[in-house]
């Protein structure tokens, strides 16, 4: 099988006809298991990197017939190469409730006065939970994050207490 995000369909023809702006998809995916409307399900998750501004769930715990969840697309997440770390949030931070959420990093931009941003994804439905700007330094304007956040649960209670990620401008 093979998914072609929604996005990219109206440009397969310059694929074929080896025009600019090709359709692809190079981001590095993501599985991870988590527990969504009330069973545990194996997720397929990736960004577009250089092919566009959208990032995409799949349910692959049947790998034989994976089933499409959601897309998520939002201008700043152009050029994002982040593979996105999953994991649980908390009943306190959320609502009283659990969520199992995906975290992306905003990808490259050529505006020099907007800061980086981790989007936290809802991954039962693809819904925006929280858009996190990296404004606390005025010098982190335009940049760049690289890689993959790294989650860190401190206390052991299963729900991420810190995210970290690099940035080309500090």
């Amino acid at each position: 099988w093979a998914f072609i995000p929604a996005n990219l369909l109206p440009r397969l023809k310059n694929n074929y006809l080896q025009g600019v702006d090709r359709a692809h998809v190079d981001a590095s995916p993501a599985l991870a298991d988590v527990h969504v409307n009330g069973a545990w399900r194996t997720v397929l998750l990736s960004a577009e990197g250089n092919g566009g501004d959208t990032i995409f769930c799949l349910d692959v715990t049947d790998p034989a017939a994976p089933k499409f969840m959601w897309e998520f697309a939002d201008p700043e997440l152009f050029r994002s190469r982040s593979s996105p770390a999953v994991a649980q949030i908390g009943r306190i931070l959320y609502q009283n409730t659990t969520k199992w959420v995906a975290f992306f990093v905003s990808g490259k931009t050529y505006d020099d006065t907007l800061y980086p941003s981790i989007y936290v994804i809802d991954i039962a439905d693809g819904s925006l939970v929280e858009k996190i700007d990296l404004d606390a330094e005025p010098a982190g304007a335009g940049g760049v994050l690289s890689g993959q956040p790294t989650i860190v649960d401190s206390d052991g209670n299963g729900y991420v207490d810190r995210l970290y990620i690099g940035s080309d401008k500090g």
